[in-house]
């Protein structure tokens, strides 16, 4: 048995209940890897393109509070 059925037999005898919250867990996953890391954002950024308060939240732009424009 391979990863993937064992992940699923595993699933096919959790009570209902807590289904939505696995549910949950997994859409965070798919986001989580969905989103370019932080090597890649700072790839992205220009320094002349960068917004005056950037300096003073570089950590909301980083983890993608802020956007850059």
């Amino acid at each position: 048995m391979n990863l993937r059925e064992e992940i699923v037999a595993d699933i096919q005898t959790l009570p209902e209940a807590v289904l939505p919250k696995l549910q949950e867990t997994i859409k965070k996953l798919r986001e989580d890897e969905e989103k370019p890391g932080f090597l890649k954002r700072l790839q992205k950024i220009k320094i002349n393109d960068l917004p005056s308060d950037f300096s003073r939240n570089i950590d909301l732009y980083l983890n993608g509070e802020k956007e850059l424009d």
